[in-house]
Formats: structure tokens, C-alpha cells, sequence
């Protein structure tokens, strides 16, 4: 998931939305299966 988030974050300073939304919801399919609280990103629309 670290990693995830770490190529999340690149994507987030590219200004790339595609990659942003895929990262996130790979992080939020990863933290489903951790059982660990869903991160939201409000500025893709994913609550």
C-alpha cells in the first residue's frame, strides 16, 4: 500500500487524474482487504 500511495501522490503533482484514480482505488481495494478505514479523495469524487 506504500507504494500505492507514494505513486499516488506522483501522479497527484503530474496533475495526471487518470493514474490519481487509479491509485486510489487500488489503495482503497487494498485497504478493504486490510480492514483498515477507506481513505476518501474528495477531489476525484471518491467518498
Amino acid at each position: 500500500m506504500k507504494k500505492a500511495w507514494k505513486a499516488y501522490k506522483i501522479a497527484k503533482v503530474q496533475g495526471d487524474k487518470a493514474k490519481m484514480t487509479e491509485y486510489a482505488n487500488r489503495i482503497r481495494t487494498l485497504q478493504g482487504e486490510l480492514g483498515v478505514a477507506k481513505a476518501k479523495f474528495p477531489e476525484l469524487g471518491i467518498n
